[in-house]
């Protein structure tokens, strides 16, 4: 997936819970991975290196958690959550999950909207970065190897609106050179989604800054 783009599918099955599995990589500190709902939501993104779930079942407020791991290093990391009433399991790489619970009245989470992946319409971005349910409103920029949700392996091309998609991360790699271009030096590819830059005498860093 490329920047300002999004996959749209129907409302996330998530009785009697949802079992959610996507593998990807990205150098990116940011980006929206999934998303769904109004008030009632789950959300989860990349914030600054880690994964970051929003969680309301319509206890306001939404009940949030940080992954312990980083994962914006351009290697592939799994990350695993399950939903079920007022409960959030997450967990990166198989390790350690961590647990959080919105607790208030209402039980379960009640969805009638779209299901976003990789980001979402303008919209539905401006509301949710506004409501608090996404901290960082950018679009995932890297690959989304696999997603599995209750143990049905989505298949991107079936989206109901796909949105600037670029098919890779199999044979047809995407090169992060091509929209990384270094401004004074050699860009040279690290992995799939990550590049550094072989500085002309004088610049430095990614940026190239003299």
């Amino acid at each position: 997936m490329t920047k300002n783009t999004y996959t749209q599918f129907p409302t996330l099955k998530n009785h009697p819970h949802a079992n959610i599995t996507m593998v990807v990589a990205t150098d990116q500190d940011n980006g929206i991975l999934l998303y769904n709902g109004i008030i009632d939501h789950i959300a989860v993104e990349l914030f600054r290196g880690r994964v970051r779930v929003s969680y309301d079942v319509g206890n306001y407020p939404g009940s949030t958690i940080y992954s312990y791991q980083t994962v914006n290093d351009g290697r592939y990391h799994t990350i695993e959550l399950i939903a079920a009433n007022q409960m959030v399991n997450l967990s990166v790489d198989h390790e350690e999950a961590k647990s959080m619970v919105n607790t208030g009245l209402n039980e379960q989470l009640n969805l009638i909207t779209p299901l976003y992946i990789g980001g979402m319409p303008q919209d539905v971005n401006a509301q949710a970065v506004k409501d608090w349910h996404v901290r960082n409103g950018t679009s995932f920029h890297g690959c989304i190897q696999s997603l599995t949700i209750n143990d049905m392996e989505v298949n991107f091309d079936g989206g109901l609106v796909v949105e600037g998609v670029v098919p890779g991360c199999g044979e047809d790699k995407p090169d992060p050179c091509q929209s990384n271009l270094c401004k004074h030096g050699t860009c040279r590819a690290l992995s799939d989604v990550s590049y550094s830059c072989d500085c002309d005498k004088g610049f430095t860093g990614k940026a190239q800054r003299d």
